[in-house]
């Protein structure tokens, strides 16, 4: 078999606690070929990632920058952390309101539906001086984060756990948003504090 027997796409789904990275060495033992990805996923999450195959790594380079992903989320409530996502330090602890189930639908429907504007987590890999984000994080430096404007299409299937201070949802958003920022914004709004608990990537359209 050569390195140049196949070439194309193919659907990834990524286990958790798996870089984007590391998730697609079985492909190259596989087709014996180079292989890449595109819309990296959190360690933490899980869900599609599209991969190309040979000479289809070629056109990566082509992928949509707009394109709309779907996301299901688990938000904790009550809780924050360094990374903003529930696999990171505790750094506080605040009382979750009593909260009604349509009283969280509303609030999440008003103030994050449409174009709104994020602070994205010090932990990612944005970078700051060519150098990413996380490098900062983990040194403990302060650096300047700038905000960018993203768009969320649409959030459904809103549940909510009272006893566990759990929020569950399904979210449509642009390329480029951050759920980790969005579950963090939610809680805010919510009159709390929280971080991701989960998270799986379900399509890229």
């Amino acid at each position: 078999m050569t390195t140049d027997t196949h070439h194309g796409f193919i659907l990834l789904e990524k286990a958790k606690n798996e870089t984007s990275h590391s998730s697609i060495y079985p492909l190259k033992r596989i087709f014996h070929s180079k292989v890449g990805h595109t819309g990296t996923l959190d360690p933490m999450a899980t869900g599609i990632l599209i991969c190309a195959i040979g000479e289809a790594t070629k056109f990566l380079q082509y992928t949509p920058k707009d394109a709309k992903k779907t996301y299901v989320a688990a938000i904790q409530l009550g809780v924050k952390t360094d990374t903003a996502d529930i696999t990171g330090e505790v750094i506080q602890k605040h009382e979750v309101p009593c909260l009604t189930l349509d009283a969280i639908k509303s609030l999440i429907t008003q103030k994050f539906t449409g174009n709104i504007t994020q602070t994205p987590p010090i932990y990612s890999a944005l970078k700051y001086k060519g150098k990413p984000y996380y490098h900062y994080a983990r040194k403990g430096e302060t650096i300047p984060i700038k905000t960018r404007d993203v768009n969320i299409e649409k959030i459904e299937n809103i549940k909510y756990n009272r006893t566990k201070h759990q929020v569950e949802l399904t979210a449509r958003v642009s390329s480029g948003t951050y759920i980790r920022s969005l579950a963090e914004d939610i809680a805010d709004t919510l009159g709390t504090i929280g971080c991701l608990l989960s998270l799986s990537r379900t399509a890229i359209e």
